[in-house]
């Protein structure tokens, strides 16, 4: 998708395809780095969510700086948006910090930079702009361990016509379990760069609720399982293909919580 031009995308597109969106992270005109983003609604206020370590540009295990070239942090972050009946894709830039450095994005309230996911209000007026993930959750599925799931974004950054690119993989991890104490956990999947921010959804006709009875529907049920953040790094032999899943619970606890991303992280 040009950065410039407006695109219009025909209906009968999955809603998940709609909410998600390429990122891309700028310190003022310089390009830093691309990623994936998604819609949230809460309050009646529209954010975009994403990795931590996109809006901070700071790998959140050793604090560095993620551009090792230039070494610098993204500033403003620049989306596309489907809008109006036509769906009518538009991009749009916004600022991530206030004139006096302040910075205008959540981390969440108590683990700070240890769950890397991150949330920005959206600075334009009206729900009705975006299409909003949690607008469409289907809440009844139930992501239990080798559920199969969907990450959604942009490999080493491929679109499909500006949207994104569905990755298929399943869960590895009991998902009522939180992995090393944090309430992440574990995809079996191969992604690649790009995907950084990505949502992983369940997108299915059938599968089971949580008292373990089983659900058909006539039409397909979308139900947000979490935020992909990247891949398990190992030491040794060969990729193990895990990747990370921050859980669906951390993006209400983040806007909840209120808690802006400090100036000097």
């Amino acid at each position: 998708m040009s950065a410039d031009d407006d695109k219009k995308i025909q209906t009968g597109i999955s809603l998940p395809s709609f909410s998600t969106s390429k990122l891309e992270l700028y310190f003022d005109d310089l390009h830093i780095s691309t990623g994936t983003c998604f819609f949230w609604n809460a309050g009646g206020r529209p954010y975009v969510v994403t990795n931590w370590h996109n809006l901070s540009g700071v790998n959140p295990l050793n604090g560095r700086n993620m551009d090792e070239k230039n070494g610098a942090r993204p500033n403003k972050i620049k989306f596309w948006f489907a809008q109006g009946e036509e769906k009518e894709i538009r991009p749009w830039t916004q600022p991530l910090e206030e004139d006096d450095g302040q910075k205008l994005w959540l981390e969440h309230p108590v683990f700070c930079r240890k769950v890397d996911v991150a949330c920005a209000p959206i600075l334009f007026n009206g729900i009705g702009n975006v299409v909003p993930l949690k607008a469409v959750k289907e809440p009844r599925i139930f992501p239990f361990v080798a559920s199969e799931v969907f990450i959604l974004g942009y490999p080493k950054f491929v679109d499909a016509g500006g949207l994104p690119i569905w990755k298929r993989g399943s869960i590895a991890s009991e998902p009522e379990v939180d992995v090393d104490g944090l309430p992440k956990l574990l995809v079996d999947t191969a992604t690649m760069r790009g995907m950084s921010g990505s949502p992983v959804v369940m997108h299915t006709n059938h599968g089971m609720a949580k008292d373990g009875s089983y659900i058909t529907s006539a039409a397909v049920m979308n139900r947000l399982v979490g935020v992909y953040s990247g891949r398990v790094e190992t030491d040794g032999e060969g990729d193990v293909q895990l990747g990370i899943v921050w859980k669906e619970r951390v993006i209400d606890e983040i806007i909840n919580g209120g808690r802006r991303a400090p100036q000097d992280i």
